[in-house]
């Protein structure tokens, strides 16, 4: 009798919401979803031909000739003060290839110069009220100057409904990045989940778009896909716990190697190798 009750005692405990263990993460189930979101974003706000007028007109400030650096600077303390988003998109047209480092400490009082170094990338956002982001400034830093234009990113706009995030744009006001993230519960998995899908064409010296998916949450756990410009996948990686992972490529949609990824101890960490390989016809 003893023993039937604690039969009956550890059923109930597992039938108790939040006892029973979540289930694995398992990779491969959003990946018709996210084709479809990345489809509609591709619709919705174009790469290339999606304009900052479109967007975010108050943003897409004419560049006035004849300004020097200082100029500009005078102008953006009269007309915006030192607070105003509008005060990053205007400065944004003098900044250029070759502009030195130190102009980016006059785009908001609490910025500071850096002082050159190796070639980074780096974004200066101005905040507003609860640390919410207002706007960006995305450069390329090398000894001290700018490599290239800067480009302007907005942190989120909504869009038929949908809020998409990190919206860059180029010199000429041109859409080059745009995110979409959601929310979710793959597999009945804890909160915590995002979905996120990605375009751009940013830094891509082909032209061609890249298109990924990208699942993450809590854990080290996650997935990634790269889809090719017909919204097939291309290639996914998955990450699991304990350095564990597998790496697959696919042609025309089909899956055709799949290889295993582990982690061994080494003198001073881990490293990472291929355990095993599959080949699919």
């Amino acid at each position: 009798m003893r023993l039937f009750r604690i039969i009956l005692t550890l059923v109930a405990l597992s039938a108790v919401p939040g006892r029973a263990e979540a289930p694995p993460f398992l990779p491969g189930q959003h990946d018709e979803e996210g084709a479809k979101l990345l489809q509609r974003m591709s619709q919705v706000i174009p790469l290339r031909t999606t304009r900052l007028q479109t967007v975010a007109p108050e943003f897409a400030i004419e560049k006035r000739a004849g300004l020097t650096w200082a100029d500009a600077v005078a102008e953006a303390d009269s007309e915006y003060g030192k607070k105003d988003p509008k005060r990053f998109a205007f400065l944004r047209r003098y900044l250029a290839a070759g502009s030195p480092e130190i102009n980016l400490a006059d785009l908001h009082s609490t910025m500071a110069a850096g002082n050159g170094g190796s070639r980074r990338s780096v974004q200066y956002s101005l905040h507003g009220p609860f640390g919410a982001q207002l706007v960006g400034i995305g450069v390329y830093l090398d000894e001290g100057k700018l490599t290239a234009d800067p480009t302007l990113v907005l942190p989120s706009v909504t869009i038929d409904g949908m809020t998409y995030s990190y919206l860059t744009f180029d010199s000429n006001d041109r859409l080059i990045r745009a995110s979409l993230q959601l929310p979710l519960k793959p597999g009945g998995l804890p909160d915590g989940w995002t979905l996120q899908v990605s375009q751009s064409i940013e830094g891509r010296e082909d032209g061609n778009p890249f298109f990924s998916l990208i699942i993450y949450g809590p854990t080290a756990e996650s997935e990634s896909i790269h889809f090719t410009s017909e919204f097939r996948i291309k290639e996914r990686s998955v990450s699991y716990l304990k350095g564990k992972g597998t790496t697959e490529i696919y042609e025309n949609g089909k899956l055709r190697r799949r290889a295993y990824r582990n982690q061994r101890q080494v003198e001073g960490g881990t490293m990472s190798y291929i355990e095993k390989e599959e080949t699919f016809p």
